[in-house]
């Protein structure tokens, strides 16, 4: 259920009926949940939300918007990410699996190189930002920031279209940069390494069953993502 909604409400072509309705769908599911950890509270996030509503100064719809949104950012980034990485990774499992100390390098690059958030950014500026090369953004203009194309500068590093799990790649902007970057940037990381190193250890002769170029991209949605990746071992 979850998944079918949030698919709905990532999927770039439905229209925004649909969508408010997989929201709704959604919300009512997590109102639902919200009143039940609320009479028999747990050692879980949503408990400590509703324990804390009334001192946090949360209505009911905030802890339900803040559920919906740590379900849908947390899980359809993380999810599709790991199928990502694998199939990038295929070239490069053999160096991995020899040295898992490669694991929060190679995660690093791994977001930097795929950016799997399609959608650009828009922001307007409040003040004049100067730029390399005599450009000035100025006060209130309107500007679409384009992630893939920051982590992908030749200024940023050398080399920037190929994937190298040996490199430094901190200070790429796929979580985002300043106070605006991703407050799960550090358990999508965790989540990451261990999912690539423990994948490894249980099938250490991991390979795809079939061409790779086969591979068909989820590319309908904000989150890239793929179909699927069938694989052998």
């Amino acid at each position: 259920m979850f998944q079918k909604h949030s698919r709905t409400i990532l999927t770039l072509y439905n229209t925004p009926e649909e969508a408010t309705e997989a929201m709704n769908a959604l919300g009512e599911y997590l109102h639902r949940l919200a009143a039940q950890h609320r009479s028999a509270s747990g050692d879980d996030l949503l408990s400590a939300s509703v324990q804390r509503q009334e001192a946090a100064e949360m209505s009911d719809e905030d802890i339900v918007a803040m559920a919906r949104l740590l379900l849908i950012a947390g899980h359809e980034t993380t999810a599709n990410q790991i199928g990502l990485a694998v199939l990038a990774l295929f070239e490069h499992l053999a160096l991995l699996r020899e040295d898992p100390t490669l694991a929060a390098s190679a995660v690093e690059e791994l977001l930097r190189y795929q950016s799997i958030a399609r959608t650009s950014m828009s922001r307007v500026a409040i003040a004049d930002v100067p730029l390399p090369g005599g450009q000035t953004i100025r006060s209130g203009d309107g500007i679409v920031l384009a992630i893939k194309s920051a982590n992908h500068d030749p200024d940023f590093l050398p080399e920037p279209d190929d994937l190298d799990i040996r490199r430094t790649a901190r200070g790429h902007v796929a979580f985002g940069y300043g106070v605006h970057q991703c407050v799960g940037q550090a358990p999508a990381r965790l989540e990451l390494q261990i999912a690539l190193t423990e994948l490894l250890r249980a099938f250490p002769d991991l390979r795809p069953s079939r061409p790779l170029e086969e591979t068909r991209l989820r590319d309908s949605t904000a989150v890239l993502g793929l179909w699927e990746l069938p694989v052998t071992w």
